[in-house]
């Protein structure tokens, strides 16, 4: 006997961006299907190029973007500024959103999917002298953040949010 996945739209506004972002709610789901809202957190220097950054995966030992599960009732932007600010101890402001991408894992037998959304994060300050959760993290120039890490799917999404943080910054200028 099947049954369905309640569903919710949520609109969020940020400047003159709209965002509609359906999220299956976690009530009764089968854990077959997870939302998941992740990062892409730069900050910027002096007149150099920004950094971005990433953080050490304890599982794998890989390098990835922050990331977790948005809880139920929460939007994927609100659960991003959440967990950055529980975890990494940041408070960062939400440009756009920078990509979206799927991951499949198994989990004691049984396979879930992951629909996660990346949002373009500008950090303006950090809470804590060092991060609570995150045990490694590190902030690199765009090359090097792409070298570092380990997912081709993370790569692409931190290339978009480079992409649109230039595209950002030249309608500013102008």
């Amino acid at each position: 006997m099947g049954f369905r996945i309640p569903r919710s739209v949520v609109q969020i506004h940020l400047g003159a961006q709209e965002f509609k972002i359906t999220a299956a709610l976690k009530k009764g789901a089968d854990m077959s299907e997870q939302l998941v809202a992740g990062a892409t957190v730069y900050r910027k220097r002096n007149g150099s190029p920004p950094l971005w950054l990433v953080i050490k995966n304890e599982q794998d030992g890989d390098w990835e973007l922050p990331k977790g599960l948005v809880r139920r009732g929460e939007s994927s932007v609100g659960s991003i500024l959440r967990i950055l600010r529980e975890e990494g101890g940041m408070v960062v402001e939400i440009i756009e959103e920078a990509g979206r991408a799927t991951a499949s894992r198994t989990k004691n037998g049984s396979r879930s999917t992951d629909k996660i959304i990346f949002y373009l994060s500008e950090m303006h300050s950090s809470l804590f002298s060092e991060s609570i959760y995150y045990t490694q993290e590190k902030w690199l120039a765009y090359s090097r953040a792409k070298k570092a890490l380990g997912l081709e799917r993370e790569k692409r999404i931190l290339k978009q949010a480079n992409d649109t943080l230039k595209e950002c910054l030249k309608k500013r200028k102008n």
